[in-house]
């Protein structure tokens, strides 16, 4: 897996979606939540994402990522499992590159009560 530009984007995308369902939901409650508080949660988790990824903390990044995930590369590549995610961010970041992530967003849409999509660039 290539570390670049578009390969952090999609990273940071799927993150997202695997995080709030996975994750970030698991501190808002299932009934219909303040949205200010929802969002607070959903911001507070990607800039932890944000901070693992740009400390380059590959186990910290693992952490987002359920036991049975698969991450798939924009180049298409397919990695499966938390360990394995786990390993191949170590192996990104093992290689020299002065590259961050950076996410702004833009929306945060509930579709449902567990399900949010969140836009940005």
């Amino acid at each position: 897996m290539k570390f670049g530009r578009l390969t952090g984007l999609s990273l940071l995308l799927f993150v997202i979606s695997v995080t709030v369902q996975s994750t970030v939901l698991a501190h808002v409650p299932a009934a219909a939540p303040p949205a200010g508080a929802a969002d607070a949660v959903i911001k507070e988790r990607l800039a932890e994402f944000l901070k693992a990824y740009n400390s380059r903390n590959a186990a910290n990044l693992a952490e987002f990522f359920t036991d049975d995930a698969t991450l798939i590369d924009v180049e298409g590549a397919v990695v499966r499992g938390k360990a394995e995610i786990g390993a191949q961010f170590a192996t990104g970041f093992a290689q020299s590159s002065n590259y961050t992530l950076e996410f702004e967003i833009e929306s945060i849409r509930y579709i449902t009560p567990d399900v949010v999509q969140i836009e940005g660039t």
